[in-house]
């Protein structure tokens, strides 16, 4: 019989891109979904550089390599086209209640389950007139709004382990200063929810995987400085694509395309393949620890604190609050 010669190709592949090798199809089972940020009509060029076309490239990149390892990956856009957040949105959470519709184990009735859906169907036929109505959107800024009946049901079943422990979300995205522009702001940062995050905490107070993303963010983050990048942190957020689901999930800016250096990096096709693979890295340590609550010390804590009071995010009286109960 002919020996394959693939466990010599991985070998040589880890050996090139830096990649940890894993057994075969370590994701098997896993649905990830790239949301490949904004569209062309919102993303201007900047010296040349395009966020909405490098970071599609990007995400396919990590689409080839997670479905290498068995995963099921489904991107949020897939062409320049520019999708409304309410409707990317809508279909990542149409999407985990097609997954819990098809499981064993019944968290749900079928006629629920198709309301439900049917909620999220209205949004991607006509986002304009029922993004409002379920999402909050325009955001409300006086943040009394609580997230709408249905939502919140979606946001319970969406706490279950079938979905906490084999989905995932990443919004991939690339950032940049206000006007006037700041050309030395650089560096990478992760976002999650969190309920100890005072512009969301009426609005939904029971996000379910806080320590789980900050533990993934921080893998990331890691990773992505080992490439040149810079890491800034990882910390409470409260962007549209990861505030209307409760699902694993994250916003990533990888880098400022404002800033010289980190554009040269994500303008660069080999730069977004190692990138790519540092992205399988975390998320495959991720589901390889998934069952395990991450803990967190004082230290870490401590950590989430100086980072989240230096960029403004917590309000002063919640940073003496014990935020690992909220947690």
């Amino acid at each position: 019989m002919k020996k394959s010669t693939l466990p010599i190709i991985f070998f040589v592949f880890v050996m090139m891109f830096g990649v940890q090798a894993y057994a075969q199809g370590a994701l098997e089972g896993r649905t990830i979904i790239l949301d490949a940020g904004h569209g062309y009509e919102n993303t201007p060029a900047f010296a040349g550089y395009t966020e909405e076309a490098a970071m599609l490239r990007l995400a396919f990149k990590i689409k080839s390599l997670l479905e290498a390892e068995g995963a099921y990956v489904f991107l949020t856009r897939e062409t320049r086209e520019d999708i409304p957040l309410p409707v990317r949105v809508a279909r990542i959470n149409l999407k985990s209640l097609e997954i819990l519709a098809n499981a064993e184990a019944e968290y749900a009735t079928t006629a629920e389950l198709e309301r439900l859906k049917n909620a999220m169907r209205r949004i991607i036929r006509d986002y304009e007139e029922y993004g409002p109505i379920y999402f909050n959107t325009p955001f409300d800024t006086t943040r009394e709004r609580v997230a709408h009946r249905d939502l919140q049901r979606i946001f319970e079943l969406q706490a279950n382990p079938i979905l906490r422990d084999n989905f995932l979300v990443i919004s991939l995205h690339s950032n940049a200063t206000p006007f006037p522009i700041d050309t030395t702001e650089n560096g990478a940062d992760v976002y999650f929810m969190a309920n100890y995050y005072y512009k969301s905490r009426t609005y939904f107070n029971n996000y379910a995987n806080t320590r789980r993303m900050y533990a993934f963010g921080d893998i990331l983050l890691d990773n992505i400085q080992e490439l040149g990048i810079e890491r800034r942190g990882a910390q409470a957020g409260n962007w549209f694509i990861i505030r209307e689901h409760n699902l694993p999930g994250v916003l990533v800016e990888n880098g400022f395309h404002t800033n010289d250096y980190d554009r040269e990096k994500l303008s660069n096709d080999e730069f977004l393949q190692s990138l790519a693979n540092a992205y399988l890295d975390a998320i495959t340590r991720h589901f390889g620890h998934v069952e395990q609550e991450p803990q967190f010390s004082h230290q870490i804590l401590n950590k989430i604190r100086a980072v989240e009071k230096r960029k403004g995010i917590i309000e002063r009286e919640w940073l003496a609050r014990p935020m690992i109960r909220d947690m």
